[in-house]
């Protein structure tokens, strides 16, 4: 005898197929304009021209999977789960002879076929294409496919499950979009009201980035992507392996929507939350979230000073908000209970914030406990070549105690006041022996005290002084591993732009290699090295490439004059890659490095032999006399 039941029902099936019909026509029609419509309109031919750009058109309309899928996936859930979000239907569909399994698998499945069937669709069209041109279409549309596929499927599942967690229509859209970014938004607000509160917060680290970016899928997936090699005339697809990992993660959120949904109450349609046990989930991370943005929005109106209370008063608002969501009234100050106990709660937080209890804004690292620093800083005296200190790693003792120093300086006088005439900018992250730890500091001080040990000024003309640490910092260190293993200069530029109050426009010059400018002409290699060797002498001598506290120089006239190193330390000897754009007009060269050094005044060997060869530039410039 046949059972009553079934575990999917067909009928159902076809009826969401009629009854949602503009979705999956609409998503069709667009990627049929999307991919092989715009295809055979841009690349008509039958020339080898046309077939790259068959597989171009393959390749470009797969960035646009991400954006499809974050709309029609949430289009699809919210059509095959309408009929949770009202009393009548839900008990229709409730009293149907398909088993809550079988209602289930065939909604969630009209769903997914509504964005998937387009794509086989899309794909075979632009594979016909593709034969008829005589290109090899396969793999690139099975690629092209399988991306589209399974960024669809985690989004589409995601949806699913918010779906299934609420009982409102409206509420499906709201949830999918805040749980999409609500960990970069959590993120950033913790981080802002922080940093408003801790002088020296720099973040939370990089480990804490990098999950935050696991957590905003949107982030992860923009890097799966596809790309074409023109050598190979191959489609391969990359960042396949984040796509595999969130494929995963729908699976696990199926098997949680069809539990959910198997065990779901049918009255509790039009509910913002169906389930009980994600009510105060949902009523304190809204309190917390209302209570972090608006506490600082207001806090910025009225004042940074009020910030702590600000953020306490507008958690226990957003409490009573989320519990009026909840009941679907305005008569919820009965249940006062829980908006004091969250408002108790966030005001400890606050005030271990603002004592300062953990010690954050004192601490300053001993020397010896300090392994490496990873530091960043800008003063006003920046030659904006490659002597700038930016994410640069230092296990020197002294250049660290040096750090050091101008951290404890920025912790003592957080708000320097008469006589600052210098600002410092500073990021320093500390590996010790118990982790990392990050402080970022706009530090003002008095360029006097350049004289006196234990000051900022005094520490930061040590750094400027130490010539090895520069050496490292430009460059030269591995310039000269390379020369000493057999590899030799390749060019050397002279890059100038005149920026006195002369107003003669062919007094200004602008050198630049790849902007098609002059290079300097050499009529020998020794010639080349002298150059080199010049440079390398004022080095060291303090004349060139160098940094000072206070220093009254013309550092926009130093900035306009540059010199440039090229050298290769590639397997090939310096030989270029010239990779092309897709419209072939922008050229990107691989294969060498180069040094860029500002020129000085002061550099006297290295303006002697610039003066054999650009005599006339520099005597224009005001380095030479006539």
């Amino acid at each position: 005898m046949r059972s009553g039941t079934s575990f999917f029902d067909w009928t159902l099936f076809k009826k969401n197929f009629s009854r949602f019909w503009p979705i999956w026509a609409s998503y069709l029609v667009i990627w049929l304009f999307a991919l092989p419509i715009d295809i055979l309109a841009s690349f008509g031919g039958r020339s080898i021209g046309s077939i790259e750009g068959y597989y171009f058109g393959v390749v470009s309309s797969a960035n646009a999977h991400l954006w499809f899928a974050l709309f029609y996936g949430l289009f699809a859930a919210m059509a095959v789960l309408s009929h949770l979000y009202a009393s009548r239907s839900a008990n229709f569909y409730g009293a149907l002879p398909v088993r809550r399994e079988g209602i289930f698998l065939t909604q969630y499945l009209s769903g997914y076929a509504f964005v998937v069937l387009p794509q086989i669709i899309v794909a075979v069209f632009t594979a016909v294409i593709g034969f008829a041109w005589g290109a090899a279409p396969v793999l690139p549309c099975l690629a092209w496919l399988g991306v589209g596929m399974g960024t669809m499927f985690f989004f589409y599942t995601f949806a699913f499950l918010c779906g299934v967690f609420t009982g409102h229509i409206l509420a499906l859209p709201a949830f999918y979009a805040i749980l999409n970014g609500l960990a970069v938004m959590v993120y950033e607000l913790i981080d802002t009201v922080i940093e408003r509160s801790y002088y020296g917060f720099a973040g939370f680290g990089d480990a804490v980035d990098s999950l935050v970016e696991w957590l905003t899928p949107a982030a992860v997936l923009r890097h799966v992507d596809l790309s074409y090699n023109r050598r190979t005339a191959a489609v391969a697809a990359g960042g396949e392996e984040y796509l595999l990992i969130y494929c995963a993660v729908a699976v696990v959120f199926l098997v949680c929507a069809f539990f959910l949904y198997k065990h779901r109450k049918l009255e509790s349609a039009g509910d913002v939350v169906s389930y009980r046990f994600v009510r105060p989930v949902f009523k304190y991370g809204v309190a917390v979230c209302v209570g972090l943005f608006l506490g600082f929005v207001t806090s910025e109106i009225i004042g940074e000073a009020t910030l702590p209370v600000m953020v306490v008063i507008w958690t226990v608002l957003g409490c009573f908000a989320a519990q009026m969501l909840l009941d679907k009234t305005f008569r919820v100050f009965k249940k006062w209970k829980g908006a004091l106990a969250v408002g108790v709660v966030m005001a400890a937080v606050m005030a271990c914030v603002v004592l300062d209890v953990t010690g954050f804004e004192t601490w300053v690292p001993d020397a010896e406990d300090v392994k490496s620093v990873r530091v960043s800083l800008s003063t006003r005296s920046n030659l904006y070549d490659d002597g700038i200190i930016n994410d640069l790693t230092v296990t020197d003792p002294r250049v660290i105690e040096d750090l050091i120093t101008i951290h404890k300086n920025a912790v003592e006088h957080p708000a320097f006041g008469r006589g600052a005439d210098e600002a410092l900018e500073i990021s320093l992250v500390y590996r010790t022996a118990t982790g990392e730890r990050s402080r970022r500091y706009n530090l003002r001080f008095r360029s006097s005290d350049v004289n006196t040990s234990g000051t900022a000024a005094w520490a930061l003309e040590d750094i400027y002084a130490n010539r090895a640490l520069y050496w490292e910092i430009y460059g030269f260190a591995d310039l000269e591993k390379q020369l000493a293993a057999g590899k030799r200069l390749k060019a050397v530029d002279y890059d100038y732009t005149y920026l006195g109050n002369n107003t003669d426009p062919e007094l200004s010059y602008s050198y630049f290699a790849d902007g098609g400018g002059a290079r300097l002409a050499f009529s020998s290699y020794g010639d080349m090295m002298s150059l080199y060797e010049a440079v390398k002498k004022d080095f060291f001598e303090g004349r060139i490439g160098m940094y000072r506290v206070g220093d009254d120089r013309d550092y926009d006239s130093m900035n306009s004059r540059k010199l440039r190193f090229y050298y290769s330390a590639d397997e090939t000897d310096g030989q270029d890659y010239v990779v092309l754009d897709d419209d072939q007009q922008y050229v990107s060269i691989y294969g060498k490095q180069y040094i860029s050094i500002s020129v000085t005044p002061e550099s006297t060997n290295t303006l002697e032999v610039l003066f054999r060869l650009i005599p006339e530039e520099l005597k224009d410039q005001g380095l030479l006399s006539e």
